[in-house]
């Protein structure tokens, strides 16, 4: 599937670091700052912002960019996750985040990468509606190694490495998979960026029963071709989600040997999906330069403006990850 440039720009309005509001917590390991942004939801009205190399979900109130720590479940009270610890290939690497309301409660829902098997677990949290989501909830980690085995086997969505890295439910009551196709080929299987459609109902229920609920199937799979990025680079999906009146996702060309280790970024996209097809324009700063940061997350704004909250990920622990306001016009 050919995605076509287009005329619309997508420009950066406003960028804020993302901060904890009581700053670094050594006795649960959490850092001053959201370190990796990698997936982005509304939950309520927080914005929730998952990360890839922590064990923390940021609930950030998008009036100010501050944020509270919501601590998943961390053995040994472990929760970083990086090269200098030693520690990195026990990463959740959460990169995809959704939400949605049912059964009187906020649903959030975040997912493994399934680039190793060490990434193959969801991460449910529940809140009743009526109550504002809030830092004492109980999350759950539940893995799901029937459910990546399936992914990673439809070589027509996965390639070469299976890198999920975008979740997004849609009118229909599917959930859309994106596949970034970031992997190094593997014999004659070559890395691709992928959809595919599962019924969202069928991932609740393996939510509810991981060893012996049916698996879904994966429909409407298409692979996806994008203009060319600077540098030889090419573009592969970082997130997506439902903003309204259409399919929005982010692309990020980076210089990576593969869906493990993390490259220099050349440049972004913004894209969509309309009766026409599939269509994309660059994301620049404001004064016109492609921006260089790595947007991972993305979500609609709910001020009728129309413009979309994104969160980027550094790939630098020392730089807190930013929340960026962005028109599309």
């Amino acid at each position: 599937m050919l995605h076509k440039p287009d005329a619309l720009t997508a420009t950066i309005l406003s960028r804020r670091p993302l901060r904890y509001r009581d700053g670094a917590d050594a006795s649960h390991d959490v850092p001053a700052h959201v370190r990796a942004g990698s997936g982005l939801a509304w939950w309520g009205d927080l914005l929730a912002v998952v990360q890839d190399d922590t064990r923390v979900v940021a609930l950030v109130d998008p009036e100010t960019a501050i944020a509270l720590p919501l601590l998943l479940p961390a053995d040994e009270g472990i929760r970083i996750f990086e090269p200098a610890r030693g520690n990195k290939h026990r990463k959740l690497d959460l990169e995809a985040a959704f939400s949605f309301t049912r059964d009187g409660h906020h649903h959030l829902i975040a997912l493994g990468s399934g680039s190793t098997s060490a990434r193959e677990t969801l991460v449910r949290l529940r809140c009743p509606l009526g109550q504002r989501p809030h830092t004492d909830l109980t999350p759950e980690l539940i893995p799901l190694p029937r459910l990546y085995r399936l992914l990673r086997e439809t070589t027509a969505f996965a390639g070469s490495e299976l890198n999920l890295e975008g979740a997004a439910p849609l009118p229909d009551g599917s959930l859309m998979l994106f596949q970034r196709g970031n992997g190094a080929p593997i014999g004659d299987l070559l890395p691709v960026s992928a959809t595919a459609r599962i019924p969202l109902h069928a991932l609740l229920a393996l939510l509810d029963d991981p060893d012996s609920a049916p698996l879904p199937e994966l429909r409407e799979i298409e692979q996806h071709q994008f203009p060319p990025a600077p540098q030889g680079a090419t573009y592969s999906f970082t997130d997506a989600a439902w903003t309204g009146d259409r399919l929005t996702y982010i692309a990020v060309a980076e210089c990576s040997p593969n869906s493990y280790d993390d490259g220099e970024v050349v440049g972004s996209i913004v894209g969509w999906h309309n009766a026409e097809g599939w269509h994309c324009t660059p994301l620049r700063n404001s004064d016109g330069a492609l921006l260089l940061d790595k947007p991972e997350g993305l979500a609609p704004t709910r001020d009728g403006s129309g413009d979309l909250w994104m969160v980027t990920d550094n790939d630098d622990p020392s730089r807190p990850s930013e929340l960026l306001r962005v028109a599309l016009r």
